[in-house]
């Protein structure tokens, strides 16, 4: 399967200082998956203490759209939705 970025996602990447690297490991070993809006999934990564990755992504059948990606901390870890973070 391969991983696409959407222009979007390009930007955030840039502001947000996300590496192409940390978003293939958030997406190949997530600490969690969740489903999220418009039929979308949520994949949970870890950065550093206490600083984590939400990546935003659709699948078809051949490939893997990632829509956005965010620098979050434990809190807003939550309020995305993600359980296993306590």
């Amino acid at each position: 399967m391969t991983i696409r970025y959407s222009t979007h996602v390009i930007e955030r990447m840039r502001e947000r200082e996300i590496t192409d690297e940390e978003i293939s490991e958030t997406l190949t070993h997530p600490l969690e998956l969740r489903e999220m809006r418009y039929g979308r999934q949520g994949a949970l990564g870890s950065r550093a203490a206490d600083s984590f990755l939400v990546v935003i992504f659709e699948k078809n059948d051949e490939d893997l759209i990632v829509v956005t990606a965010l620098k979050v901390n434990r809190n807003r870890v939550k309020r995305y939705g993600f359980a296993r973070i306590r």
